[in-house]
């Protein structure tokens, strides 16, 4: 059990719920961004590449980038992707890139290591894989800057009643008037609509994964009504 003060429970309301986001003022995606920094470190421990660039580098040194994020993400031990193997192609961009004076570089196929890298990118599993590591960092990453709230908050606070808060609110005429409103008036674009449903969903699979297609057929009939004549 997570034990709170009385000034943080106060503060987690369904408007915080509501407005935590994983975008940075500049539009910066930071879930997906530290996303990224826990894939490298990983890549950074495969065998491979540990102790033929980083033999010096110990486990703690290596796993900095993740510590305060998450639980430790034993991400092989889900079988998505050979990351081993993803793990020598990157290190073989790297130096292919790198044009070293040696002329290592010389000794690999850059269009062969590039088209291999875009199989991987195009795949399937790559993208579970993706998905597994955003929805993995998001909890702790994604938090109000004012009261320093994170979504993991919500997340060990009877998570099952913040999704049905969240799909209560999103229902809600006047949120749905609101959002209308703001795309009619061209205060809010087809995209940004698209990004910001995207993390509802997200919030909605965390805190509670069968209500995410009631939700999203919801919202696509609500779309479709908009868009009767």
């Amino acid at each position: 059990m997570v034990f709170r003060s009385a000034s943080v429970v106060k503060k987690m309301t369904i408007d915080t719920l509501m407005s935590l986001t994983p975008y940075d003022d500049n539009g910066g995606d930071l879930a997906s961004q530290k996303s990224k920094e826990v894939l490298i470190e990983h890549l950074k421990q495969q065998t491979s590449v540990r102790t033929t660039f980083f033999e010096e580098y110990n486990t703690e040194t290596l796993t900095h980038t993740t510590a305060g994020t998450s639980d430790a993400l034993d991400i092989d031990s889900h079988g998505i992707l050979d990351t081993n193997e993803l793990a020598v192609l990157y290190m073989s961009k790297v130096i292919c890139k790198n044009k070293d004076r040696y002329k290592i570089f010389t000794m690999l196929d850059e269009h062969k290591v590039e088209q291999k890298l875009q199989q991987v990118y195009k795949s399937l599993p790559w993208k579970k894989l993706g998905f597994f590591l955003y929805s993995s960092v998001f909890p702790t990453v994604v938090r109000d800057k004012r009261s320093r709230i994170c979504f993991r908050d919500f997340i060990s606070d009877n998570r099952r009643k913040w999704a049905q808060r969240l799909m209560t609110e999103i229902r809600r005429p006047e949120w749905v008037k609101k959002i209308q409103r703001k795309i009619v008036q061209c205060q809010y674009t087809e995209e940004e609509y698209r990004r910001d449903i995207n993390v509802l969903f997200v919030k909605l699979h965390l805190l509670d994964p069968i209500t995410v297609m009631p939700m999203y057929q919801y919202l696509q009939q609500e779309k479709g009504n908009n868009q009767s004549p």
